[in-house]
């Protein structure tokens, strides 16, 4: 009780911190060192104190799936600051692996350790790097205004869903397939017939064999 105590004073006191969730655990890391485990449902309430704290910044990979983690156990996660695979997409969008021993091998050429424990002190790591990156190719407004805090609203729409006006849907659907239809007319008359204009095949012999424009040396 004493340990844990002394963990919360800290998170308050240094006001930031890096976490991952689990179903029954919470880790917690404030460098890339060291980590502390503490059971959800024993600190709960400290738990939900420091994740609604709006000014304690927190620090995570994949804050979407964490945030969703804490929402199904009624905790609004607030002050979110740094996102490591939101980082890695940003930085490099053509990859396809965005687990963070894969991001991080990529950074450092070294691999991670395998317990999910140690997973916020690599986090950490990622965040000084990335975060200069990110500097460097004038994408921090970008992370930090629209990616970042999107994050927890992207959650609590995939937990909650969202409300649709079937009305206006229908209405905008409507003018959709209206303005399609007379886009269809224009491109007809213009190939002189009607085709497919969804075949690839189709659209490119009436555009290269029967209009003759010239396509673009690669």
């Amino acid at each position: 009780k004493k340990e844990i105590e002394e963990l919360f004073d800290r998170i308050k006191t240094d006001g930031s911190f890096a976490f991952e969730i689990s179903d029954s655990i919470a880790v917690f890391a404030f460098d890339g060192n060291k980590t502390f485990v503490v059971d959800l449902e024993t600190a709960k309430d400290k738990i939900r104190s420091v994740f609604e704290d709006e000014k304690i910044k927190k620090t995570g990979h994949d804050l979407k799936e964490l945030s969703k983690t804490l929402l199904k156990k009624g905790i609004h996660v607030l002050g979110l600051d740094f996102d490591t695979k939101l980082a890695a997409y940003l930085i490099n969008s053509d990859i396809k692996d965005y687990d963070l021993d894969r991001i991080y091998f990529v950074e450092f050429n070294k691999n991670i350790d395998p317990n999910p424990l140690k997973r916020p002190a690599y986090a950490i790591e990622l965040k000084k790097f990335q975060w200069e990156k990110l500097k460097s190719l004038d994408l921090l407004w970008v992370f930090e205004k629209i990616e970042v805090p999107l994050a927890p609203i992207l959650a609590e729409m995939e937990i909650n869903g969202v409300k649709i006006d079937r009305k206006a849907i229908k209405k905008l659907s409507g003018k959709i397939s209206g303005e399609i239809t007379n886009l269809q007319k224009k491109i007809y008359k213009l190939a002189g017939e009607e085709f497919n204009i969804n075949s690839p095949q189709q659209l490119s012999a009436i555009l290269f064999e029967k209009l003759l424009i010239k396509g673009k040396v690669r």
